[in-house]
């Protein structure tokens, strides 16, 4: 009786010893917990789900939640979520954010972390310096998982109708969007527009293609006179020259890309992230050719996009490991390889540059060949707000009529607080 009274306690005790170092963590599994914001052309599309729930089979103490958010209001949502303290751990961002983000100590520096990370050094140096902020060095903010180029999308059986090559230069530009701009079926009514004008927000970086605000270095052109006429050339094309479709100054990237994949516009500018929706619309009826030579010389936009940990988000030591062990995974060659195949992007790692699939694909080598023009906007605070609020407004009222080029141009200048020499 004694001895079963003896073992009795000791049972107890045993458990009662198990309990608390579970309860301290001892024998207990933790799990610690990353939400992840991003956007995408195709939110319906499975893949980024197979992706993250690929990642948390493979890192069972690491959960991603993630959250698909559209484009169009991604920038605004983020920003307030930053502000309101609820923002999430990782961010996909875009380049143009970052001068904005930095200002508000919303990212958090990786240099130390990639250091440590092999595929830090897989990523092509240019890659690395195009996601440079000003006044911060060569610090790192951002772990790239693509890259992208604007350039020219044309509908070849239309070229190939009227034996034209893609436009080279603005002139040749406006006399092709002038052939294509025509009534189609004879019932008296345009039905096929030149030109596709992504004439509302997004459409900043069509535009200076042409106007040439921005120059290829990240500076701001300083000659307004020349800006000026580049940007009511641009707006021309719809005022005027009437060879894009009349909704342009309300079209987004849905609107703008959709017509021109349903066969209502012969030409847009965008990039090779759009090649898949446009291949599966039009088969091998499409085409991409580098961007035409703008009124004050030839500009692309290039752009890496990437993942970053949101400062404010990150509570502890473990959240900031996790979150590393994520955009990493999400930047390394094999994941990278996937992205880029699944959705028409250019890899941004050197492991890839050679990969038949990536090197001979003619939407790839479009993208290629249109660094010859390749710039970037500044990355200073005031560009986040410039492209989601200030051109979006003064090209609109320029569009409508309300304003000439020139006060358009001069809200620009005034925006970044900078003095025009003309």
């Amino acid at each position: 009786m004694r001895f079963r009274s003896f073992y009795l306690t000791i049972f107890l005790v045993v458990l009662l010893i198990s309990g608390g170092l579970v309860q301290l963590g001892v024998f207990a599994s933790s799990t610690t917990e990353i939400n992840y914001w991003m956007w995408h052309d195709y939110p319906e599309d499975p893949f980024l789900f197979e992706l993250v729930n690929e990642f948390n089979g493979t890192h069972p103490d690491i959960k991603v939640k993630l959250q698909v958010i559209p484009w169009d209001t991604f920038h605004e949502k983020l920003i307030t979520a930053i502000a309101a303290g609820t923002a999430p751990e990782v961010a996909r961002v875009h380049v143009n954010w970052l001068g904005e983000l930095t200002q508000m100590e919303a990212l958090k520096p990786l240099d130390d972390l990639v250091a440590l990370w092999p595929g830090g050094y897989d990523v092509k140096k240019e890659v690395w310096d195009l996601l440079r902020v000003e006044n911060y060095g060569d610090t790192k903010f951002v772990v790239p998982f693509q890259f992208l180029a604007l350039y020219l999308y044309y509908r070849t059986d239309l070229f190939e109708a009227e034996n034209l090559n893609p436009p080279t230069t603005y002139k040749e530009f406006l006399k092709t969007a002038h052939i294509f701009t025509k009534d189609t079926d004879g019932d008296g009514k345009i039905d096929l527009w030149g030109y596709g004008m992504r004439g509302a927000r997004g459409g900043h970086d069509m535009w200076n293609t042409f106007a040439n605000f921005f120059n290829r270095d990240g500076s701001i052109n300083l000659d307004k006179d020349a800006v000026a006429r580049g940007t009511e050339w641009y707006a021309d094309l719809f005022r005027k020259e009437k060879v894009t479709p009349p909704s342009a100054p309300s079209d987004g990237f849905v609107q703008y890309t959709t017509d021109f994949a349903n066969g209502r516009t012969a030409m847009i500018i965008h990039h090779i992230g759009s090649s898949r929706k446009m291949i599966e619309a039009l088969g091998d009826k499409v085409a991409a050719a580098p961007v035409p030579e703008g009124l004050n010389g030839g500009y692309t936009s290039a752009v890496p996009e990437g993942l970053a940990i949101i400062k404010p988000a990150v509570k502890s030591d473990a959240e900031i490991e996790a979150a590393f062990k994520f955009i990493s995974w999400w930047g390394e060659n094999k994941q990278v390889d996937r992205w880029c195949r699944h959705v028409g992007s250019v890899p941004v790692v050197q492991s890839l540059a050679e990969v038949p699939y990536f090197r001979d694909d003619p939407f790839q080598k479009a993208t290629i060949d249109s660094m010859k023009y390749a710039g970037f906007f500044p990355r200073v605070p005031e560009t986040g707000s410039f492209i989601e609020d200030v051109w979006p407004t003064a090209f609109g009222r320029l569009l409508l009529g309300e304003i000439i080029a020139e006060e358009a141009v001069q809200n620009f200048y005034d925006h970044y607080n900078v003095k025009p020499v003309k």
